[in-house]
């Protein structure tokens, strides 16, 4: 049994894609009415096929990951003249930092209370029901963190420019 295949082509910079498969076609005998089926082949296909259509090569997928730290592989296919190729392009993952940079946001507001019962205990001149300090230390350990991540962000937005 024949493979499936892909063809494409390239539009700008996106492919647009098919992948053919060997598939049954019912046919009428016109004189006895008779209905056979038979296999129009991947060869049939593609001869059928607009000339704009190319053979697209398999994804490597040895080369998906990134040996650098922090760095995805971008997959970006590419008219190689006779077929669709691909390059692996490592890329900064930026929605990995972004992620780490809500988290640490979501966790620095969870405090806020602490913050608001320290307040107010100080207004009404009562005792503090947390340890002032070390809720400072421990917040502003995320705000340093935040702020580290966001100067990666920036800065592996900037290298990618």
């Amino acid at each position: 049994m024949e493979e499936r295949v892909l063809y494409g082509y390239m539009d700008g910079d996106c492919l647009q894609c098919i992948e053919i498969a060997p598939i049954p076609q019912k046919i009428r005998n016109e004189k006895t009415g008779e209905i056979t089926t038979r296999m129009v082949s991947v060869i049939e296909q593609v001869a059928e096929l607009p000339t704009i259509y190319k053979p697209v090569d398999a994804i490597d997928e040895s080369k998906q990951n990134s040996d650098k730290e922090g760095y995805v592989v971008r997959i970006v296919p590419y008219d190689a003249g006779d077929r669709i190729s691909f390059r692996y392009i490592e890329v900064p993952d930026f929605q990995k930092v972004a992620h780490e940079i809500e988290r640490s946001k979501e966790v620095l507001a969870s405090s806020d209370y602490k913050v608001i019962k320290c307040y107010e205990a100080a207004l009404m001149g009562s005792e503090m029901p947390y340890e002032i300090k070390a809720l400072h230390n421990e917040r502003q350990l995320l705000r340093d963190k935040i702020n580290e991540l966001e100067a990666r962000y920036a800065s592996l937005y900037d290298d990618t420019l």
